[in-house]
């Protein structure tokens, strides 16, 4: 199911649980006790593998036991009219960095404002 917003809205924020083995039977929430950073990046659905990121934010961590992030959008963020796939990017001591979701994208759609 995707997040839906609208153009131009900055409200409400993306709020999301990181979690590992999706879809297994041991799926637990990722701890991002030791996580330095946590970046939101979305691209256009079907975009190029080499088409620029249309956005790129560092997230905050709400809960960091439970793998919860938040999102505050930028006005710029909501812009463009159109489908996007999500992922995060999980930057760990001294620099690893995991992907998340590994399989796949998070979806997100900003669709036109009436006003």
């Amino acid at each position: 199911m995707a997040f839906v917003i609208k153009q131009g809205d900055t409200r409400p924020t993306y709020v999301a649980q990181l979690k590992e083995n999706v879809g297994q039977t041991d799926e637990r929430p990722i701890d991002l006790t030791g996580a330095q950073s946590v970046n939101f990046i979305m691209k256009k659905t079907n975009a190029s593998a080499t088409a620029p990121f249309d956005v790129k934010g560092v997230m905050t961590i709400e809960n960091a036991t439970a793998g919860i992030v938040e999102y505050t959008w930028g006005a710029a963020d909501t812009a463009t009219i159109a489908d996007y796939d999500v992922e995060f990017e999980i930057t760990w001591a001294p620099g690893a960095v995991e992907t998340v979701p590994n399989k796949g994208y998070l979806s997100v759609s900003v669709v036109a404002d009436l006003g």
